[in-house]
């Protein structure tokens, strides 16, 4: 029944709405991604090097520091990468979420509300970067010290990670990263459809409501999913490294070390660039996302 019941969703809500929601996801994952990325170059930075400020000035300072090393493009470290796990994610999980509500409704009897659009987040972003994980290690390790794989490129990252790790070192903190997803779509998501509908009623539908859903739906998200993105940046931090540390270690294994060594804040490094970060890039995306989804509906 279950799996009848997604097949139903899917075979439902595949139809020119479907296309129209891919191309419009895809374009505001793109736009959104760049004009955050350098935020999330500094969160990476700030979660790796446990010397880095996670404040306000301490994230102007990285962002200083990682210009004044590689230049003002060090900024945009990893923008194939990123765009590419952005554009693969985020079009694959917005495909996925209306299917995902129509089984839930069908199978399990959930109409509209926060629990069917928080399971429907989870389930589709966990399917969603189960696919992506290779790009998202791509990024990470492009991200990581930008200066020192200078003439690198993306291709000679995937070799390195290839000729070290083999195909697991694509995998490096999958799990991690598939629970962060879960979790980072669950919440942006769902809590994007309700805050959404509670501001629309309190002072209109239209571009101000959706960047405050965005903003709710984003400072939710970040504490929610903030000690499993540490994992899965650190997991991926040692691909490629061959005996690195971390390489060989379990998810649990690196969370106990990290909590004995650093203490429990350290799920919490980088929090504050990761917050910015997210509200950059959900307001950035839902406001172009909307326009484009009706605009695209129109045609």
């Amino acid at each position: 029944p279950l799996l009848g019941g997604w097949a139903a969703g899917v075979a439902t809500a595949v139809d020119h709405s479907t296309w129209v929601r891919l191309l419009a996801s895809a374009c505001a994952a793109v736009l959104a991604e760049v004009v955050s990325l350098p935020i999330d170059v500094a969160k990476t930075r700030s979660q790796l090097d446990a010397e880095v400020e996670s404040s306000l000035g301490g994230l102007w300072k990285c962002l200083h520091q990682i210009a004044a090393e590689g230049g003002i493009g060090a900024l945009w470290s990893g923008i194939v990468p990123a765009v590419l796990r952005q554009v693969c994610y985020t079009s694959l999980c917005m495909m996925l979420y209306e299917p995902a509500k129509a089984c839930l409704s069908d199978s399990f009897g959930l109409e509209s509300g926060a629990l069917q659009g928080f399971l429907a987040g989870a389930v589709s972003g966990a399917i969603a970067i189960a696919v992506c994980n290779p790009v998202d290690v791509l990024k990470t390790q492009m991200q990581k010290r930008p200066e020192e794989q200078i003439g690198e490129g993306m291709l000679g990252t995937a070799a390195r990670i290839w000729e070290r790790d083999g195909p697991a070192g694509f995998w490096a903190g999958a799990g991690p990263n598939v629970g962060r997803s879960s979790l980072s779509s669950a919440a942006e998501l769902g809590s994007y459809d309700q805050a959404e509908v509670l501001l629309a009623a309190a002072i209109g539908a239209g571009a101000l409501a959706q960047l405050g859903a965005s903003a709710a739906a984003a400072l939710l998200s970040a504490a929610a999913c903030s000690p499993a993105d540490v994992l899965k940046t650190r997991l991926m931090g040692t691909a490629g490294n061959g005996s690195g540390r971390d390489a060989d270690s379990g998810v649990l294994e690196v969370a106990q070390r990290t909590l004995d060594e650093e203490g429990i804040g350290a799920f919490y490094a980088g929090f504050l660039p990761l917050c910015l970060r997210k509200v950059v890039w959900c307001g950035t995306f839902f406001v172009s996302y909307e326009w484009l989804l009706t605009t695209g509906s129109s045609l």
